[in-house]
């Protein structure tokens, strides 16, 4: 419950934040092409500060780290409240907010694991999915109905409360220094550098690509070859005999075919999802006429679809087909929902229609991630 709340929070303003994005754009004076920058930014943030969760960890200890990544999340919400019609500093605000929230839900996932054991554990586990859930599922509404009684900004506000109550109880709860044995290792700088800019080119130009058209675009071209470039030397990098302690793992992973099968599965699970869930309250807002509250029950019924798909997809399902064919039948329903919308997305399809479709896509969705969960876990080497 201590740090389920903070990656309950982070998890749901990330899910629920393309219900704000019509009257952002609107505020600051963006064009549509302009707003996509609070979602491309915010990825930004937040992939380069997974990538570094474990080695910052290993260096700040789990609670200094989850204390300073709650302090860049508050600095970045506060930035977003106070920017209610300046793009740039938006944009500034939503970069430090996704650096701050890329820690929260692998670290909330290992801390469950290393401080309750055994039996323990399932249940630690099992309230973070209740709080996540119920977060996920009340939050989309929470935000929209502010949105319309107040103004778009007054929405960050929402965060505030549980961070204080997340920070104090990480402070008061999760012990001090380190929950594992700590060698003495010097800051990997040179290999942080290499993977923030190889991650930071490829997060850019695969957000921007479609709509600067790819390689008729120079600067999209330019950032596809630096993202190999830095990728290829963070490789070469992580490969020395004499950088023990990396920044990020990836020869440990790469060497089990199990983790990096169900690691590719979920980058291309999430950058479906991405695109989808952008996509559909600008729908919504524009072509239906929804109002933010309303659009706001939209992502909620797809939350809803993730959480009740859980329990069959655990008790039946993965027990019967095993993590593969749990994967492939997640994907093939995903592709069936998806393939779907591109036939009733017209101005006139009813609510109820809608509304059943969002929640069989966020139902198709569980079994594709339990699937690569339990295919990564039960295949895994020992490191």
């Amino acid at each position: 419950l201590t740090v389920a709340m903070v990656t309950a929070i982070e998890i749901s303003n990330r899910l629920s934040i393309n219900v704000l994005l019509p009257d952002m754009q609107g505020n600051v004076a963006a064009n549509s092409d302009e707003i996509s920058w609070v979602v491309t930014l915010y990825n930004l943030g937040f992939l380069c500060s997974m990538a570094l969760s474990s080695w910052m960890t290993r260096v700040l200890g789990a609670r200094k780290h989850l204390l300073y990544s709650i302090g860049l999340y508050s600095i970045g919400a506060l930035g977003c409240f106070l920017s209610p019609h300046n793009l740039q500093s938006l944009l500034a605000a939503r970069l430090i907010m996704g650096f701050g929230g890329g820690a929260f839900l692998v670290r909330t996932v290992i801390l469950a694991g290393l401080m309750f054991p055994g039996k323990a554990r399932v249940a630690a586990v099992t309230w973070l999915y209740t709080v996540l859930l119920f977060f996920m599922f009340t939050y989309p509404i929470a935000i929209g109905w502010i949105a319309d009684q107040t103004h778009w900004n007054y929405a960050f506000l929402l965060d505030f409360p549980f961070l204080a109550l997340g920070a104090y109880l990480v402070w008061k709860l999760i012990p001090r220094g380190y929950l594992f044995r700590r060698r003495r290792e010097k800051p990997d700088i040179r290999g942080a550098f290499f993977l923030i800019t190889a991650l930071s080119c490829l997060q850019l130009a695969t957000s921007r690509g479609e709509r600067d058209e790819w390689f008729d675009s120079t600067w999209i071209t330019l950032a596809l070859v630096a993202a190999i470039i830095f990728a290829v030397l963070y490789l070469w990098w992580d490969s020395r005999e004499y950088n023990a302690a990396p920044v990020f793992h990836l020869r440990m992973i790469w060497r089990q075919g199990a983790i990096r099968a169900s690691y590719g599965i979920v980058l291309i699970v999430g950058a479906i999802l991405g695109a989808g869930l952008y996509v559909l309250p600008q729908y919504l807002r524009y072509v239906q006429d929804f109002s933010t509250a309303q659009t706001g029950w939209f992502i909620s019924a797809f939350t809803f679809g993730l959480g009740t798909s859980n329990i069959p997809s655990l008790r039946f399902v993965l027990p019967r087909l095993g993590g593969p064919k749990t994967v492939g039948l997640g994907l093939v329903c995903m592709a069936v929902t998806f393939s779907t919308f591109i036939y009733v997305w017209t101005p006139t399809t009813p609510t109820y229609l809608l509304l059943g479709l969002v929640y069989l896509q966020g139902a198709s969705l569980s079994p594709t991630l339990l699937g690569a969960s339990n295919f990564a876990t039960g295949n895994a080497l020992p490191a």
